[in-house]
C-alpha cells in the first residue's frame, strides 16, 4: 500500500525493547487469505478506519462472517442497515456496497446482510459473474459513545512553533499522548505516541532553543515510561482516567529529543490525590517551570519555598525542574483556604527566571502585595496574578481584579519588560477597564447564575505594569457570549487571543439567545489595547478554539475542538474529511491574519436534464473568486468525475453517469460535492416499467425520486396510485419525515399526547408524538398540531433541516433567493437545504416559501435528504 509522509515513534510502557521508532505510515494494509480466496484491506477513509473484502474470482463470499465483542442487541432496519447496541452506544453498517469491475467500470451487485441467531453477520448477494473478482465495502454509518469515556476521543492540547515555522502539535488520542511535527506547509514529518496502559493526557508543550520538546499533563498509568525521574512511582490508586474516584492520577513531565525517538527525561509529579500539570514554560538554560492543579496535601515541596503546606480543597503548585530533569529546584503551593485553579495557559517566565502565575480563586485570604484593582470582593471567583522570585521563596507581587461577578483567567504571557498579559472570561458587567481601551462596556447578564449558561460570559484581556500594582490597559474582548481560552504574544506587544463565540464577534447584536452554534475565533489586540481585529470560523455545529501559537512571517496557528462535520478544510491538508466520531480536533493556519481555509465557492449550477438509465454526461458550473482553490468529489461509484476534479476560480466539473444493467429496476442516487456545496443525481431504473405508480410518468424529472422513496416508504393513496400533485398535510409530513429519519416504523413514542387535536386513537399519533419529542415541531399553537393543515415549502425546509441537524447551525449572510430575505422566518433553513443540494428553488431565483408543498416535491426532498449517499 502507498507510503505516506512522515514516520511514527511509539514509546509505550517501560520496556524499551517494545518501543518502536522510525515506523513508516501507510495508506492501508492488506491481510491475505483471511478466508479461502478472500483478502481484507484496511485503509483510511475520512479520518476513520474502513475495510474492504476483496473476493477473488471463483471464491465463495458466503464464507464471510462478522461479529463484534460487547454487543447486546443486533437488528436490521428498514433500509438494510445493520445496527448493533452496546453499553457504550451504537454501531451501524449501512447496506454494503458490492461491485465488480469490468472494462474500467464498476458494476454494482445488489446485496444484503443476514444475522444469525448468535448475532453473526453474513452476506447474501444477487446474481453476479462468479468468474470476476468482487469487492465488498461495508459502509460505516455512525458510531457513538457516551461521555463516560473522556479519554476515548481526540482533543487538541497545545502547540509550539520553532524558528523554521515547523509546528509541534500535542493531542490526546484514545488515552495516549501524541506529539506531531508538521512542516510550515502542513506536511507530516514526525509523530510520536507516548504513554502507559491506563490513560494519559497532555495539557502543554514547549520547545527550547536546542529543539528539545517538553510535554506535561497527567496520567493514571503505573507503567508510564519514566527516565531519569524525580518520582518513579504513581502515588494515587491506579484507576483508569474517567472512572471511579477523582484521585486516581499524578502529573507527568516529559522531555523528548529533537528527533522525537528518545526520552531525555520523564517523571511522575504528584501526591496521594489528584494532581494535574496544567502548563509549563522553559527558560534559556533549559530549566522547566510548571503550574499544577492539586488536591494532594502531600504534594512534594522544597525547603524554604514560599508556601510549603496546602491551603484548601484545591490549590495551585508552582515548580521549577533542573535542565537534567532529575531535581526539583523549587516547588511551592499557592492558594488560600478555598478553591484555587490555574488557568489553561497558567505560567510564563521572564528573562531573569521569574515565574508568573494566574489562578482563579474563590478565597479571600490569599495575601496581596497591593490593593486589588477594581472592587474588594468577598466571595466568587476572581483572577489573581502573582510573580514568584528566582528561588521560589517569595512573591514579588500578588494582586487580583475585583468585580461584581465571577471572572476566570485562562491564559498569561510576559514581555521582555516584565509586563504580564492575561485573558479569560467574566460574567461581571463592571470588570475593571481602562480609559481608551477597545471595549469598556459589555453585556453579560449580571443577575443570572454565572454557572448556568455560557451566554453569561464575555472575554477580557488586560496588560499589567511590571510592579503588578496597576493596569496599562484592560478591555472586554467582545459582547455577549464569548471566552478567550488562550493567548500568545508577538514581539511588538500585540496580544493574540483564541476562543469561542456564541454571537457575532466582537460587538454584534445577538440574534437569539439559543439555537446558534459556537464558532471558534482568533483575535489580535494591538499593543495599546485600543483596537481589535477578529476572525470567526467553523462549520454548522459547535467549534471552539482552545490553543494558539505564533510562527514566522506573521503566521498564526489555531487548534481546537469541533462538532461540525463540515468544518472548512483546504485541498491537500493532512485530513480533509470529517472523522465519524462526534468530537473532532481541528488545526488551522492563518497567514497575515487572513483565513486561508474558509470555503470560497460561491455557487454551483448543474445541468438538470433527467438522467437516462443508459447514462450520459452532466456538467456543473462552479462560480468562485479567482484566488479560490476547490476540489470536487462524488459520493457513489456510478458517478465518475471526468474533468474538473480540482480548480481555481470559476470552472466546470464534468461527470459521467454509468449505464444501468438491463433488467436492473433499482434507483441509484448520489451527490457531487464541491467544497461545502452539493448537487444531487438520481438515476431511474432500467426500462419504462420501473415506476411503482400508474400516475407517475417514468420520464418525469421527479420519477426517479418517487421510485427511490418508494423502495423505503409507502406514500401511496391506494395501491399503485401516488397523486403527485396532491398537497402534503402536516400528518403526512410527520409520517414521511419520522419514517425516513428512523429508517423504520418500529419505534416507541411518548404515550401522553402532546397535542389536543392528535389523540392516542389518531392513526398518525406515534409519528406526531415522535416529531414533537425530537424537537422537529412545537405544533401550530401551544397545544395543537393542526394535522390536516397543508405544509408550505418554507415550513418543509424547517422540518427537514431540524430532522437532519437540529437548530444549532449558521448560514452565509447573503440570501440565495430573492423572495427569502435574511429576515425571513425560514431563511436559515432554506439556505441550508439549498447549500446541501436538497432544493434548487421553484425557479432559478426564487424559492416560493408560501406555496403548498406537493407530494412529488416531498418525494424529491425526502430522496435527497435521507436516501442519497453523501
Amino acid at each position: 500500500m502507498r507510503v505516506l509522509p512522515g514516520v511514527g515513534n511509539y514509546l509505550m510502557g517501560r520496556d524499551r525493547g517494545r518501543w518502536r521508532t522510525g515506523v513508516p505510515h501507510y495508506k492501508g494494509v492488506r491481510m491475505e487469505g483471511v478466508y479461502r480466496g478472500i483478502d481484507i484491506e484496511f485503509h483510511e477513509a475520512g479520518g476513520a478506519l474502513e475495510f474492504d473484502f476483496l473476493i477473488a474470482a471463483g471464491a465463495d463470499p458466503r464464507q464471510i462472517r462478522m461479529a463484534w465483542e460487547g454487543i447486546q442487541e443486533t437488528s436490521l432496519d428498514g433500509s438494510g442497515t445493520f445496527v448493533a447496541l452496546a453499553k457504550g452506544g451504537t454501531f451501524a453498517l449501512k447496506q454494503p456496497l458490492v461491485y465488480q469491475e469490468r472494462d474500467g467500470k464498476r458494476l454494482p451487485v445488489r446485496s444484503r446482510y443476514r444475522i444469525s441467531k448468535r448475532g453473526v453477520i453474513g452476506l447474501e448477494l444477487d446474481q453476479y459473474d462468479a468468474a470476476t473478482a468482487l469487492v465488498v465495502d461495508p459502509v460505516v454509518a455512525y458510531s457513538s459513545y457516551t461521555a463516560s469515556e473522556p479519554m476515548g476521543i481526540t482533543r487538541p492540547a497545545a502547540m509550539a512553533v520553532d524558528g523554521a515555522g515547523n509546528l509541534f502539535f500535542v493531542q490526546n488520542v484514545n488515552g495516549r499522548v501524541q506529539v506531531v511535527k508538521l512542516d510550515p506547509s502542513g506536511v507530516l514529518l514526525l509523530s510520536t505516541v507516548v504513554g502507559g496502559s491506563n490513560g494519559d493526557a497532555a495539557n502543554s508543550v514547549v520547545l527550547d532553543a536546542a529543539g528539545n520538546i517538553y510535554v506535561a499533563g497527567y496520567t493514571a498509568s503505573t507503567d508510564f515510561p519514566v527516565v531519569n525521574a524525580i518520582q518513579k512511582v504513581l502515588t494515587p490508586p491506579s484507576v483508569p482516567i474517567g472512572t471511579g474516584s477523582d484521585d486516581q492520577w499524578d502529573g507527568f513531565l516529559l522531555k523528548l529529543a529533537p528527533d522525537m525517538k528518545s526520552i531525555l527525561y520523564s517523571t511522575y509529579l504528584g501526591g496521594s490525590r489528584a494532581d494535574e500539570v496544567q502548563g509549563i514554560a522553559v527558560d534559556a538554560k533549559g530549566s522547566l517551570y510548571g503550574a499544577v492543579s492539586t488536591k494532594s496535601a502531600d504534594f512534594p515541596t522544597t525547603s524554604g519555598a514560599y508556601q510549603i503546606n496546602a491551603g484548601g480543597r484545591y490549590d495551585a503548585v508552582i515548580f521549577k525542574v533542573s535542565p537534567a530533569g532529575n531535581q526539583l529546584v523549587y516547588s511551592t503551593y499557592f492558594g488560600g483556604s478555598g478553591n484555587d485553579f490555574p488557568g489553561i495557559r497558567p505560567i510564563a517566565v521572564d528573562g531573569a527566571g521569574n515565574a508568573y502565575i494566574i489562578v482563579a480563586s474563590d478565597t479571600g485570604d490569599i495575601p496581596v502585595t497591593s490593593g486589588p484593582i477594581g472592587k474588594e470582593i468577598d466571595g466568587g471567583f476572581r483572577p489573581y496574578v502573582a510573580k514568584l522570585n528566582l528561588a521560589g521563596t517569595a512573591l514579588l507581587y500578588c494582586n487580583y481584579l475585583g468585580a461584581n461577578n465571577n471572572s476566570y483567567p485562562l491564559g498569561i504571557a510576559v514581555d521582555e519588560a516584565g509586563h504580564a498579559y492575561i485573558a479569560g472570561s467574566t460574567s461581571a458587567n463592571d470588570f475593571p477597564t481602562t480609559e481608551g481601551a477597545f471595549l469598556r462596556n459589555a453585556s453579560p447578564a449580571p443577575d443570572a447564575d454565572p454557572g448556568s449558561n455560557f451566554a453569561w460570559y464575555v472575554g477580557f484581556a488586560s496588560k499589567w505594569n511590571s510592579q503588578g500594582t496597576g493596569l496599562i490597559y484592560s478591555t472586554y474582548a467582545g459582547q455577549y457570549a464569548n471566552a478567550a481560552e488562550n493567548v500568545a504574544l508577538d514581539p511588538s506587544g500585540a496580544l493574540f487571543l483564541v476562543g469561542r463565540a456564541l454571537y457575532p464577534f466582537p460587538t454584534g447584536i445577538p440574534r437569539a439567545l439559543f439555537g446558534i452554534p459556537l464558532d471558534a475565533f482568533a483575535a489580535k489586540l494591538n499593543p495599546a489595547g485600543t483596537s481589535l481585529s477578529a476572525l470567526l470560523f467553523g462549520g454548522s455545529d459547535d467549534d471552539v478554539g482552545t490553543t494558539i501559537a505564533l510562527g514566522p512571517n506573521s503566521r498564526v496557528y489555531v487548534a481546537g475542538n469541533t462538532y461540525s462535520s463540515d468544518f472548512p478544510t483546504t485541498p491537500g491538508a493532512l485530513q480533509t474529511v470529517s472523522p465519524t466520531r462526534q468530537v473532532k480536533s481541528f488545526l488551522t493556519y492563518l497567514d497575515g491574519f487572513e483565513v486561508s481555509m474558509a470555503p470560497c465557492v460561491t455557487s454551483l449550477a448543474a445541468d438538470t436534464s433527467p438522467i437516462l438509465p443508459q447514462g450520459g454526461t452532466r456538467n456543473i458550473t462552479v462560480t468562485a473568486p479567482g484566488n479560490c482553490t476547490w476540489s470536487a468529489s462524488a459520493s457513489m461509484p456510478f458517478l465518475r468525475i471526468t474533468q474538473g476534479s480540482t480548480g481555481t476560480g470559476n470552472g466546470t466539473v464534468s461527470i459521467a453517469v454509468d449505464a444501468r444493467r438491463a433488467g436492473d429496476n433499482s434507483v441509484q442516487s448520489g451527490y457531487l460535492v464541491v467544497e461545502s456545496q452539493m448537487v444531487p443525481f438520481i438515476q431511474p431504473p432500467w426500462g419504462q416499467d420501473g415506476s411503482p405508480y400508474s400516475d407517475v410518468d417514468p420520464s418525469a424529472p421527479f420519477a426517479g425520486h418517487v421510485a427511490l422513496v418508494a423502495q423505503h416508504l409507502d406514500l401511496s393513496v391506494r395501491p399503485g396510485v401516488f397523486s403527485p400533485n396532491a398537497p402534503v398535510t402536516r400528518r403526512l409530513m410527520a409520517r414521511a419525515v419520522i419514517s425516513s429519519l428512523l429508517g423504520t416504523d418500529n419505534f416507541q413514542s411518548p404515550s401522553n399526547p402532546y397535542f389536543s387535536d392528535v389523540p392516542a386513537s389518531d392513526p398518525d399519533f406515534r409519528y406526531v408524538q415522535k416529531l414533537r419529542e425530537a424537537g422537529i415541531t412545537a405544533g401550530c399553537t401551544q397545544d395543537r398540531f393542526c394535522p390536516d393543515d397543508v405544509v408550505t415549502r418554507g415550513q418543509m425546509a424547517a422540518f427537514l433541516w431540524r430532522s437532519l441537524a437540529g437548530e444549532r447551525f449558521q448560514v452565509a449572510a447573503a440570501p440565495t433567493f430573492s423572495d427569502v430575505p435574511a429576515g425571513h422566518l425560514f431563511y436559515r433553513y432554506i439556505q441550508r437545504i439549498r447549500n446541501w443540494g436538497i432544493t434548487a428553488g421553484c425557479t432559478a431565483a426564487t424559492y416560493c416559501p408560501d406555496d403548498p408543498i406537493l407530494k412529488w416535491q416531498l418525494a424529491v426532498f425526502l430522496a435527497r435528504s435521507f436516501y442519497t449517499p453523501r
